[in-house]
């Protein structure tokens, strides 16, 4: 009798064990630690989608970039005033492979791009031609140095333009101007007028979103 009360109260601890191991997963889903990591796996994943989106919500102006006649190029433009200059994204596809110079030109004209429609780079203050990083006041307001196309045609450019910004009207804003990417490598300030960088190859309107 005593065997058989043993061999019941073994059974019975097993079986609680049993039920405590089936339940445990359902006590680590319910746990508040668990579910939050796992959510923040998510989000984290959601946040990093929509990053572009975020700040494209803010967004004030923007471009549409076309080829020239004859260069099969497109891509975007956006323009962010960020309060410290504006911050200008370009993003471009099919685009001729290597460094290109980028610049914000002075007119918002790209009917003909080969022949300068949009003038010259903007240069509110009649500096001289040169690069990111240099003192401001002995470059163009619109000197972006240069954007890399990739072997797949694709190319991105982040920068903020101190000292400008998307005000309308006022002497340092970018509305109404144009961004233009030239077929060859800008050089800087030793290759004048605009860094050896060559012909117009795309232009887009800067426009107010």
């Amino acid at each position: 009798m005593k065997s058989t009360n043993y061999w019941i109260v073994l059974t019975s601890s097993a079986v609680l064990c049993l039920a405590c191991d089936k339940n445990q997963p359902t006590r680590n889903n319910d746990d508040p630690l668990a579910t939050n990591n796992s959510l923040n796996g998510e989000s984290d994943k959601h946040a990093g989608a929509g990053h572009d989106d975020k700040d494209k919500a803010h967004v004030q102006a923007t471009a549409t970039i076309q080829g020239a006649e004859g260069v099969q190029i497109g891509g975007e433009a956006w323009f962010t005033d960020d309060g410290d200059g504006v911050k200008v994204v370009v993003d471009v596809k099919d685009a001729p492979v290597g460094e290109k110079g980028i610049h914000i030109h002075e007119v918002g004209d790209c009917s003909n791009i080969r022949g300068a429609s949009m003038g010259s780079h903007f240069s509110p203050e009649g500096n001289h031609h040169g690069m990111p990083g240099m003192m401001m006041q002995d470059v163009h307001l619109g000197d972006l140095g240069n954007i890399k196309i990739k072997d797949d045609g694709t190319g991105k450019k982040e920068i903020t333009v101190k000292k400008a910004n998307l005000k309308e009207g006022d002497a340092h804003s970018l509305l109404g101007k144009s961004i233009v990417i030239h077929q060859d490598e800008d050089k800087g300030a030793s290759e004048q007028p605009s860094g050896g960088s060559g012909t117009p190859i795309a232009c887009g309107v800067i426009q107010k979103s």
